[in-house]
């Protein structure tokens, strides 16, 4: 995630800033300790660090980039889907679970994540991963598919433009008929347990700003099983969220209508899309609060 500080005046009027309000901090911190009613295992290093960014501020006339330093998680070399785990592992190991199980691209940063907190947990892992492009060798078996097997996550091949739901909930199925109790994950763990993470992260986000003193414009964050735009926003208004698509777009689009409709409920009606291209296969997809 990256945020904005003065950048946009042309949004000021529609979309007033946020930021250096001790209420609005304490109010989060109250909202924070409600999430303890959820079951929750403690994974990531947090709160992870806001940190500013002068010479990218300066590159960029004088905008002021913050970046939300969620690569410091620390669950198997960092990354944001430590904040989902936590909350979606807790919810396995209360309903008993001896395995986990969850799909993803080939380098799939949610898997290698899943199969780290699996093997620190002493779960058993098993993923299914999506031939999305046609990769070699070290695309195939290194990087995060190295990481897998060294966690001990047992792994599938799919080909592309499969039900990957669809695929899971039937290899799962294979595994119960083995004696397995089996807890599965959604792709990018998007799904109301794991959207807890991002609520929390929303929280955490108050309270940093509120510490540093400054106001927010807009927060712009890559979106692709859509959890965390959905959850980020949800959780109070900080300015203006811009999803930057790092999948399909028209995908993210319905999984944004479909997936999260029991987390956004009518602030899906105050969804708009921007068709203007970003490159291949790239667009934005932001939010508009309701005036009242």
């Amino acid at each position: 995630m990256w945020f904005s500080s003065g950048f946009g005046r042309q949004y000021c009027l529609v979309c007033p800033r946020f930021g250096a309000d001790t209420s609005a901090a304490i109010s989060a911190a109250q909202k924070q300790k409600e999430l303890e009613q959820f079951p929750r295992t403690k994974l990531a290093h947090l709160p992870t660090p806001l940190e500013y960014c002068p010479r990218l501020s300066k590159a960029l006339n004088g905008v002021n980039i913050y970046i939300k330093r969620d690569d410091c998680t620390g669950l198997a070399t960092g990354g944001n889907k430590a904040r989902k785990l936590e909350w979606l592992m807790a919810e396995a190991l209360e309903q008993g679970a001896d395995m986990v199980m969850t799909q993803g691209a080939t380098q799939s940063n949610h898997c290698r994540q899943t199969a780290a907190a699996a093997a620190k947990l002493g779960l058993k892992c098993h993923v299914l991963l999506e031939e999305r492009i046609k990769g070699d060798a070290d695309y195939n078996e290194n990087g995060n598919v190295m990481l897998d097997d060294m966690f001990g996550a047992t792994r599938e091949k799919r080909g592309p433009n499969l039900d990957m739901a669809a695929e899971l909930e039937a290899a799962a199925e294979e595994y119960r008929k083995k004696g397995h109790k089996v807890y599965v994950i959604p792709g990018g763990g998007s799904n109301p347990t794991g959207a807890l993470g991002y609520v929390n992260c929303a929280y955490e986000l108050v309270q940093q700003i509120e510490e540093l003193g400054i106001y927010v414009d807009h927060i712009c964050h890559a979106t692709g099983s859509t959890g965390t735009q959905a959850t980020t926003f949800f959780a109070g208004p900080m300015g203006w969220f811009f999803g930057c698509c790092v999948g399909a777009a028209g995908a993210v689009w319905s999984w944004l209508m479909v997936r999260h409709q029991s987390i956004l409920g009518a602030w899906l009606a105050h969804m708009l899309v921007d068709l203007c291209l970003m490159g291949v296969g790239y667009w934005l997809i932001f939010f508009v609060a309701p005036a009242n």
